[in-house]
């Protein structure tokens, strides 16, 4: 049987419109949200649902936490098991981890396992992995004979085949431990406009689009029992006859 996973990222909910970044529409983010879960559950029914960070668009304002728990709240309301990630908007991974629960080492979904990864930051709007966390990936495999799956805020991208401005400081490491691996397909959010699916030495690499974005997107996923992975992105914008 196939593994269906919805792909949410990049909500950056706030309370008032970003001056800013005046396309990231995060004062709708909760709307959206809810949408988007009232349709996967009545229509879609994924397996999974992974909400791969930024959750909200700045993590130290004093109303952060209160805004984290609504996304909970509508999280909650999935019929399937979810996995939610903070992202470098986020704030303390330790409060997060209060609010979401602490993410497991790995989880088992369908006969497939996905293993969440949440890394220190570096500049620029990068991230690296701890050797402990490369590690904690070959554990994932000891013993399981299924697809792998991983999960992060920052894209895992080969140097110079997207435009994507975003990546690890030791990104071939985790490319070439994650072919070692047998990973079919790794999923990241952080890059609005999104990115891929693309091939990199038997995995598959995808960054989900950001949700907050017009035309308010978010990906679904299916993933075969042999590795072999087919993305399509769903939108919540209106169509152009209800949108009047």
């Amino acid at each position: 049987m196939p593994l269906t996973i919805a792909v949410l990222s990049d909500l950056h909910l706030s309370e008032a419109p970003n001056p800013q970044c005046p396309t990231r529409r995060g004062e709708f983010a909760e709307m959206l949200l809810l949408r988007a879960v009232h349709r996967l559950d009545r229509f879609l029914k994924p397996d999974a649902v992974a909400l791969l960070g930024d959750v909200v668009d700045q993590g130290e304002h004093p109303q952060a936490e209160r805004l984290l728990r609504q996304v909970r709240a509508a999280m909650d309301k999935l019929a399937c098991p979810y996995v939610a990630l903070p992202g470098n908007h986020d704030g303390s991974p330790e409060r997060f981890a209060r609010i979401f629960s602490e993410a497991a080492d790995w989880f088992d979904v369908e006969g497939f396992r996905l293993v969440p990864f949440i890394d220190p930051e570096e500049p620029g709007f990068n991230a690296s992995r701890r050797q402990e966390d490369l590690d904690r990936l070959n554990a994932a495999r000891q013993g399981f004979g299924g697809p792998l799956v991983c999960l992060q805020h920052v894209p895992v991208l080969p140097a110079g085949r997207t435009p994507c401005p975003y990546n690890y400081t030791n990104a071939a490491e985790i490319l070439s431990a994650m072919a070692q691996a047998g990973v079919a397909l790794s999923i990241s959010g952080h890059y609005h406009p999104g990115e891929g699916p693309l091939e990199h030495d038997g995995v598959t690499l995808l960054a989900a689009p950001a949700l907050c974005e017009h035309p308010f997107r978010y990906s679904w996923v299916q993933v075969e029992d042999d590795g072999c992975v087919v993305v399509e992105t769903h939108t919540l914008e209106l169509p152009e006859e209800l949108d009047r």
